[in-house]
């Protein structure tokens, strides 16, 4: 028995005298005891705030030298947690045995009394603890015994009242309550509002800090609350036991609660029932069909409503959740059976699923089913959840017919860009074999650029024949599909590199024909005019999005414009569109030719502008700016 005592127990042992402490130690070890030394008070309260091996009894020296002494660092440590102490010292005057009676220790033993009086008194510190843990957990049993017992006997008295509820809802903004006619009654009130003042005085005194405590802790962590609580009616000032709970709606501002007798109970029951016989009356006047299934029984009623849906009369449907199951169609079951197990589960809070239900005569119809728990036990599973049927079977035709014909229309329109892209590479084609035919340079060269725009519009439609959606053009993808064709059109082999950077911008197909030939032109000029003889150098095309506005810009590092060499400052400038009423512009763009004048033209159909500016030896550069169109699912 008495090995029992020390097996697994934990000492820390306060001892500032090294060659005592490890003798103690020792003695202690033997009887089977573990031992951690400190030497100082200061670092018996630290161990035990960190606590990293848990501690069942502190043997304290008190004098521990200079520093904190035993009977303060005991404090401090009871402090931080309830732990035998047992002090341990060779002073026996009568000041130091006065300071270790002014603290709950074990015990006081005086040193060099011999090892057994130490081993006696650490055990009898050990009984001592066990046994004032006893009694705690006995009290704190019978504590909790007694609070069970009160709280049966509270219930008890609660449901043997004669039944009176009455509702109440205080306005934080006004400090207004206002109450039910069943409230007013039970607390003696004529009228139906009344200040929060006035209500505060109609409870007995000692409940009100529990009162305040309750609805501050309501209002401040919308934690509801459930209590119990005497008044003295404002009338007679008879007094009753009342019985209440509260709950709090913060978006209103507003706290909202019962007061109950059995009175009161058994009128909100019939009101609730009335409540239910109303809702399902307006559901079945809608024309939609009502169930209610008691779970754990399945047991479910199903309106008349419901079963009319179907064809079926009153009595030839009985209250069985299998009436439901057996009707869903085969290739629906799983998927709602997945929906009401996510419902009984809690995955979701409303169940919604859209099935169809076989009828008397065989046929099926479309029914859009939704519900919700309304009642769980007292372990959180569903009791009781409730629900409608809506017949969406003519909804479900007309979205069949939409489906189709958007089917159809889609084919319409894939057959119709084939259409133009055949006639488009019919036109480019003859146009390549014209250029072959003929000798003359400048015939060859206006072929080229002719086929370049018939490219343009090409490489726009294929994009649109392979893409899913035909309203939207993705500005980069296009762009650099479009530049691709340009190289093959105007060799200039692996010296001039051209590439398309920025942002992925989308433009509707109106956008992005005018926007696809003015880049043509510009990157075709630029390969044919830029780069005379064997000179190397680079195109660049850079998208940017900006508040609506689509930002292309367009620059080479060739020779530049003829006007720029010859200009006296080295600079030339063009503009087309709003941008012409700038002073610092020497000519406008519609008058440099067919290129640029087609430019100017596609600028002025976009809404926009654009600005050259060119450079002797430095090369040019182009800014088109203009508003994006609105684009089918953008939101805006």
């Amino acid at each position: 028995m008495e090995s029992k005592i020390a097996e697994g127990k934990s000492i820390l042992l306060v001892e500032d005298e090294a060659i005592v402490a490890l003798a103690e130690k020792k003695v202690l070890e033997a009887e089977g005891y573990r031992v951690q030394i400190v030497s100082s008070g200061e670092a018996a309260v630290e161990y035990i705030q960190e606590e990293t091996v848990p501690v069942d009894l502190v043997l304290m020296d008190i004098d521990l030298g200079p520093g904190m002494d035993g009977t303060e660092a005991a404090q401090r440590i009871l402090g931080i947690r309830t732990v035998p102490i047992l002090f341990l010292t060779s002073h026996t005057e009568r000041e130091f045995v006065a300071k270790a009676e002014g603290i709950s220790s074990y015990g006081y033993v005086v040193k060099h009394t011999g090892d057994l009086v130490l081993i006696a008194s650490v055990k009898m510190a050990f009984r001592l603890a066990e046994a004032n843990h006893r009694i705690a957990k006995e009290l704190e049993e019978r504590i909790r015994a007694q609070e069970a017992q009160r709280m049966s006997e509270a219930r008890l008295q609660r449901a043997e009242l004669a039944a009176k509820v009455g509702n109440w809802e205080l306005n934080l903004d006004t400090g207004t309550i206002t109450g039910s006619e069943g409230a007013t009654k039970i607390y003696g009130l004529a009228g139906t509002a009344f200040s929060y003042e006035e209500i505060k005085k109609i409870p007995l005194p000692q409940y009100r800090p529990t009162l305040d405590k309750a609805l501050k802790e309501l209002i401040e962590e919308g934690k509801p609350y459930e209590l119990e609580f005497k008044i003295r009616t404002a009338d007679t000032g008879e007094t009753k036991d009342i019985y209440s709970v509260a709950f709090y709606e913060a978006d209103r501002r507003t706290v909202f609660g019962v007061i109950q007798d059995v009175t009161a109970m058994k009128r909100t029951e019939q009101a609730l029932r009335d409540a239910e016989t109303l809702w399902r009356f307006a559901l079945e006047g809608a024309g939609h069909g009502v169930w209610d299934w008691h779970i754990p029984s399945n047991r479910v009623y199903y309106s008349s409503q419901w079963k009319r849906m179907l064809g079926y009369g009153e009595e030839e449907i009985e209250n069985r959740y299998e009436e439901w199951e057996s009707r869903v169609h085969p290739e629906d079951l799983p998927k709602a059976l997945k929906a009401v197990e996510d419902l009984l589960s809690n995955r979701v809070e409303l169940y919604h699923c859209e099935h169809r239900l076989r009828c008397k005569d065989g046929s099926y119809r479309w029914i859009l089913d939704r519900g919700k728990v309304m009642e769980w036990d007292s372990e959180g599973k569903p009791l009781r959840a409730v629900g409608t049927h809506t017949d969406i079977t003519e909804q479900k035709e007309t979205e069949e017919r939409i489906r189709h014909l958007l089917q159809e229309k889609e084919l319409l329109l894939r057959e119709t860009h084939h259409r133009i892209l055949n006639n488009l590479s019919v036109i480019r084609s003859l146009l390549s074999l014209q250029a072959a035919e003929v000798s003359a340079p400048e015939a060859v060269e206006s072929l080229r650029e002719a086929q370049a725009r018939i490219d343009a519009m090409r490489v726009l439609y294929e994009r649109l024949f392979r893409s899913k959606v035909q309203k939207i053009v993705s500005l980069r993808s296009y762009l650099e599909d479009l530049v691709r064709d340009i190289r093959e059109i105007f060799p200039v082999e692996d010296r001039v590199k051209i590439t398309v950077e920025g942002e992925d911008l989308s433009l509707s197909p109106r956008q992005a024909v005018p926007v696809g030939i003015i880049v043509n032109e510009l990157v075709s000029n630029a390969l044919k005019y830029a780069f005379p003889g064997k000179r190397r150098g680079k195109v660049a095309v850079r998208l940017r999005g900006l508040e609506g506005k689509c930002r292309i810009e367009l620059e080479d590092d060739g020779v530049g414009f003829a006007e720029a060499r010859k200009s006296p400052d080295g600079v030339y400038r063009l503009t087309c569109g709003t941008a012409e009423e700038n002073s610092t512009i020497d000519e406008s763009m519609e008058r440099k030719g067919f290129g640029l004048g087609l430019v100017s033209v596609l600028v002025e159909q976009l809404a926009g502008t654009c600005k050259m500016e060119s450079r002797a030896e430095r090369g040019s550069s182009y800014l088109l700016e203009f508003t994006q169109e609105v684009l089918p699912g953008s939101g805006s």
